[in-house]
């Protein structure tokens, strides 16, 4: 049970994360692009599916525990996850549910050390929250979550380097 608060926690800092440090304009082009973006919508069904896989098993047949390091990795690598993609999109203003050419490309902030930070940043709180709760099932909307992240990298990729 303690697990679960920790990850509670760790699922509620980021919204406030982004309300402090998160330009107000960049989160109202983020809102006004995800209606109706079949990649969010896939997004999210997938990330929340992990938490969701891993609740059902908890409840229903639960995995043998992780070792308590695995947890605390996997508690770890969400909170730096999170961290990155609100850094990400501090500084980009594309950062968008829709994938789009953007009328310039960032290089500044994480952007000059990583090519796609927000979805590094995504696919770590997604690997944290599988090791953090700790539920084998909870693998399979990870990997396809992972699988996403990966094909949008593509796409974006070929839109930028047009």
């Amino acid at each position: 049970m303690t697990w679960w608060v920790v990850f509670i926690i760790l699922e509620t800092l980021p919204y406030a994360a982004t309300r402090r440090f998160v330009p107000a304009e960049h989160r109202q082009k983020y809102i006004q692009h995800s209606k109706g973006a079949l990649a969010f919508w896939l997004a999210n069904l997938f990330a929340h599916g992990i938490w969701i896989t891993a609740a059902v098993q908890d409840i229903v047949a639960p995995s043998v525990p992780p070792p308590i390091a695995l947890r605390i990795v996997g508690a770890l690598l969400m909170a730096g996850g999170y961290a990155l993609a609100i850094a990400a999109r501090r500084v980009n203003p594309f950062a968008i549910p829709t994938v789009m050419k953007p009328d310039c490309v960032i290089t500044v902030g994480v952007y000059a050390y990583l090519d796609h930070p927000m979805y590094a940043g995504l696919g770590l709180v997604a690997c944290g929250t599988f090791f953090l709760l700790g539920q084998f099932w909870a693998l399979i909307p990870t990997l396809a979550y992972l699988s996403l992240l990966s094909h949008r990298i593509q796409i974006e990729d070929k839109i930028l380097s047009q």
